[in-house]
């Protein structure tokens, strides 16, 4: 893709959320972007976002739930995105409906991280020992491109469809790195089955691997203090209209609520 072509599709994207509007998926003007096209335009449009702005507070896994792990969950693979501070709420906060164009969420372990990480090829292990602390997260997912028959291109170009995130009030520090934790929602749209999956702090913490090395390759690391959503502890992505009020309970690291208004 030209470089003008790049700065019009992060353009577009930056202005459907604006808007409202979702937009044609990019993939079905430019059918041979390619991955590093996708990962330029998410670029472009992270530095628009930091220039009205915006502050970049963390980074997200997507592509992975804890379903199937180690491999990915869905057809668009492993990827990643941006997280900003402008971005990021607390349990029981109202959001509002009226700032999303086709919301939903998915629940997450997140890390805070105390120490950097990059310093060669990152394990699990080496995640947590660098965590300062485990937080109970939804992540809010909205594309701001028409949902049909997108692909894993169109996902990184929008910021792998992050909108926004819901952190819990409880801090764990990771100390029982086997043992289980299990998303339960306590509170849900009747209409909407979701499957929860256990993992452990562990296998969390090997996304979060994953996504310090594939930076690492471009020359980036994940900075102390950073915020990393590590993938999806529910399938499918839950929908949420105004009113809803939902509640995962992650057991001992705690739980988190969305309320949308």
């Amino acid at each position: 893709m030209l470089e003008s072509e790049k700065k019009k599709c992060a353009e577009d994207l930056f202005d459907a959320r604006i808007n409202k509007a979702a937009i044609k998926p990019l993939s079905h003007t430019f059918p041979n972007i390619s991955l590093e096209d996708g990962y330029a335009i998410q670029q472009i449009l992270m530095n628009r976002y930091v220039s009205e702005g915006y502050h970049i507070c963390g980074r997200k896994v997507g592509g992975f739930t804890f379903s199937d792990r180690p491999g990915p969950a869905n057809s668009f693979g492993p990827h990643y995105g941006f997280i900003f501070q402008e971005m990021l709420f607390y349990s029981d906060e109202k959001l509002l409906s009226k700032d999303y164009i086709q919301p939903g969420i998915e629940a997450e372990i997140g890390f805070i991280l105390g120490e950097d990480l990059g310093h060669g090829i990152v394990t699990g292990k080496e995640v947590l020992a660098s965590t300062q602390y485990l937080v109970p997260m939804w992540e809010i997912v909205d594309s701001r491109q028409v949902k049909i028959q997108r692909i894993l291109q169109d996902s990184i170009a929008d910021n792998a469809s992050f909108a926004g995130c819901i952190m819990g009030k409880t801090r764990t520090k990771p100390k029982d790195w086997e043992g289980i934790v299990q998303c339960r929602i306590t509170a849900q749209p009747a209409a909407v089955p979701v499957q929860c999956y256990e993992t452990t702090v562990l296998r969390a913490a090997e996304a979060v691997a994953w996504l310090a090395n594939a930076l690492m390759k471009k020359g980036d690391r994940l900075t102390a203090g950073s915020l990393i959503l590590s993938g999806a502890l529910t399938t499918p992505l839950i929908p949420v209209k105004k009113g809803d009020v939902i509640c995962a309970d992650f057991g001992y690291l705690g739980n988190v609520t969305t309320v949308l208004d």
